[in-house]
């Protein structure tokens, strides 16, 4: 039995990463983010910063109750880093940091630094750019697709409709043509 609680801890703990929902966003197009914060320590986690990539422009945050938000902006008055901070997550816990968010990127995959303080003051920098899947604390990622044409996305959303249409047709040729060779073989009678 304790060979298998090893295991299902070493799967959780290595399972265990600061992420970014969704993981595939559209250029151009805007949404909620949300970063799912795990404490991976014997101690609480205290405080989470993120740093926001050139090309994701962040509107606004969702209120976290518990937790105080310190904005940090630039000379365009564009939000470039949160500190959350005031509010805890137990040992064993996760919790979640939401905001609003534009990217303006070229199709390609933009990374959030995270950086989580633990009770204590141990801070674990989420910032790792490797594309190696095994890589230690690898930054939350996201990856920028390209707009599709609006035909595109339209027949995407209504893939149904499209089938039954050439379903559809399909049945309306076949049962032209049977018409003809029909009343062929009965002119022949």
């Amino acid at each position: 039995m304790s060979t298998i609680t090893a295991l299902f801890a070493i799967a959780i703990v290595a399972t265990a990463h600061v992420t970014v929902q969704p993981r595939e966003v559209v250029t151009k197009k805007g949404g909620v983010f949300v970063v799912s914060v795990p404490t991976e320590k014997a101690v609480p986690t205290v405080k989470i910063r993120l740093e926001f990539p050139t090309g994701m422009r962040v509107s606004r945050l969702r209120a976290k109750a518990g937790w105080t938000a310190a904005v940090e902006r630039d000379t365009s008055k564009a939000i470039t880093a949160v500190t959350w901070s005031g509010g805890k997550i137990a040992p064993e816990e996760y919790d979640e940091f939401a905001f609003n968010a534009r990217v303006n990127a070229p199709p390609s995959q933009l990374a959030i630094k995270a950086y989580q303080t633990y009770e204590g003051g141990e801070v674990v920098e989420w910032t790792n750019l490797s594309a190696d899947p095994k890589a230690q604390h690898p930054a939350p990622k996201l990856t920028v697709v390209p707009e599709q044409s609006r035909f595109a996305s339209a027949a995407k959303d209504n893939w149904m409709g499209g089938t039954a249409l050439v379903l559809g047709f399909a049945a309306v040729t076949l049962a032209v043509r049977n018409g003809k060779n029909g009343r062929q073989k009965d002119d022949v009678i």
